[in-house]
């Protein structure tokens, strides 16, 4: 409310003079009234009003008078006490400007009309030169139009302009850094991004731009830890639960992803691509009922649509591929089909069953790296390190060229270390901080108990720590226990008012709490 006086008197410079115009501003708030810009602000309006006033009074003037307060009560709804995410936007100021075209022009015609006779003695003609007066400004802006749409002619060029302009603007950097990632830049997209977080860390769309970066160049540890920051910043907002559920389904982990997207489609019921996703995890996984469920709710949104048209009968049906091939599996066991079964139990998220396949599977064929491969990733996932590293290692003597198991093995030992090494950290030299690290690791890993446990180590160092009570809600969260989340979150802002993790943490926690009891 303080920095919008002088907002509006920036508005009013901008109609005369539209330079250095940004499609994103980076202005902050004013932080008290003790500021010149508050006071030139209040002045401007002051004057303008009693001009306003004054003018109203005489009929001749009254149309100046009238722009006048179009332009003030057109901007009520964007610059008075109403608060929005930006201090201001240039496309504000489209409607209240029609006010000022009509203060302006009133008077520069009464200008005109006082003068004629002084002009009319003048070498030039009247009407030429009022006519080339007006020409010469329209053509400027004219000029200023051509220069500002060459800027904006392209998402790049647009966000680029808005990172000179607006250097302290985050989500500008973000949105250039989309540009050139779109254009396959990831070097450049990556240092706006990294630029931008370092401006606004909780900013949740950033860290799910940064997760797909990160997808997109391979290393799936980062990204996933991205997607995860962003659940916990942005928890209210269907996105980063869709992008992250997305990411699991890639990674064929569908017992973790579909919890992300019914979250989705639960903030958003109309998310069709959630929808999409999640209609062929649940065929994959056999989970027919809630197949049907979402086939039908579908088919509501969009009527006949032939893709949950195909998943309705599925459901009717009730066979998926892992059912027929635990037939043929019975009928006619082999090592082929042991392992594509082992593969469609890891894709489903079953990992106990995808390492009982393989172990069938190299039963009958002892020397099968596919299978040794495909069960080492499934430990892994279940936390179970040490096996989940002899398997990939016994891949990789099979067959010294596997890739994918070589990547494997890496992820279970950067995994194991990583886990080690935090511990050893935490058991060796305890302190609140090393503690909190231990319970970020745990609760990164789904560990969610032993996240808690952390945590309270953490407070038990540091009895006002609130990022240990953000935490521990958060985990609790996870953990659907709502009471206990917003305890802990309550807690967290009664430290520290503005933790932005914690005030998301505990909408979510009451959200859910709520949406329970109905």
């Amino acid at each position: 409310m303080i920095t919008q006086p002088f907002v509006i008197a920036h508005y009013f410079s901008t109609f005369f003079f539209p330079f250095g115009l940004s499609a994103d501003s980076d202005w902050e708030p004013l932080q008290s009234i003790w500021n010149i810009r508050f006071f030139i602000g209040c002045g401007f309006i002051f004057l303008m009003i009693y001009i306003s006033f004054l003018f109203s009074k005489d009929e001749r003037l009254r149309p100046i008078s009238y722009g006048i307060l179009w332009f003030f009560l057109a901007l009520v709804p964007s610059s008075s006490v109403i608060p929005f995410a930006e201090v201001l936007n240039d496309h504000r100021i489209f409607f209240p400007y029609v006010g000022l075209v009509i203060s302006v022009c009133w008077a520069f015609g009464l200008l005109l009309m006082k003068y004629k006779k002084r002009l009319e003695k003048l070498p030039f003609s009247y009407d030429i030169m009022a006519v080339f007066i007006v020409m010469v400004v329209l053509i400027g802006y004219a000029f200023g139009t051509y220069e500002r749409n060459n800027v904006w002619k392209t998402e790049e060029s647009l966000w680029y302009d808005v990172t000179i302009k607006s250097p302290k603007n985050a989500r500008g950097l973000m949105n250039y850094g989309l540009s050139r990632m779109g254009k396959g830049d990831y070097v450049e997209a990556e240092k706006c991004f990294t630029k931008a977080i370092a401006m606004w860390p909780y900013y949740y769309s950033l860290h799910i731009n940064m997760g797909v970066l990160k997808n997109a160049t391979g290393d799936k540890i980062s990204a996933e830890n991205y997607f995860k920051s962003a659940t916990q910043y942005g928890g209210n907002t269907p996105d980063t639960w869709f992008f992250y559920g997305n990411f699991l389904c890639g990674q064929l982990r569908y017992a973790e992803a579909i919890p992300m997207l019914e979250k989705c489609i639960e903030l958003s019921p109309a998310s069709i691509g959630a929808r999409s996703i999640l209609m062929k995890a649940y065929n994959d996984t056999g989970n027919w009922s809630k197949l049907k469920d979402i086939a039908l709710g579908t088919l509501q949104i969009i009527p006949n649509n032939p893709e949950a048209l195909q998943y309705l009968e599925a459901s009717k049906n009730q066979k998926g591929k892992i059912e027929m091939t635990e037939e043929e599996v019975k009928k006619d066991p082999s090592a082929e089909k042991y392992f594509d079964l082992s593969l469609m139990y890891y894709q489903a998220g079953k990992y106990e069953q995808c390492v009982n396949a393989g172990l069938e599977a190299v039963k009958l064929k002892p020397d099968y790296a596919d299978a040794y491969n495909n069960m080492g990733s499934a430990y892994t996932l279940m936390k179970q390190y040490d096996k989940g590293i002899a398997a990939c290692q016994k891949a990789i003597e099979i067959k010294p060229d596997f890739q994918l198991a070589k990547n494997n093995l890496a992820d279970a030992l950067n995994q194991r270390d990583k886990t080690s090494k935090i511990e050893t950290v935490a058991n060796e030299s305890p302190s609140a901080g090393s503690q909190m690290d231990l319970s970020l690791s745990y609760y990164q890993q789904g560990e969610y108990e032993k996240s808690i446990v952390a945590c309270k180590k953490a407070l038990e160092f540091q009895p006002e720590y609130a990022s240990a009570y953000s935490n521990m809600g958060a985990a609790y969260n996870m953990l659907k226990q709502w009471d206990k989340a917003i305890e802990a979150c309550t807690k967290a802002l009664q430290i520290d008012p503005e933790h932005k993790l914690a005030k998301g943490n505990l909408n979510w926690a009451k959200d859910e709490k709520a949406k329970s009891k109905k």
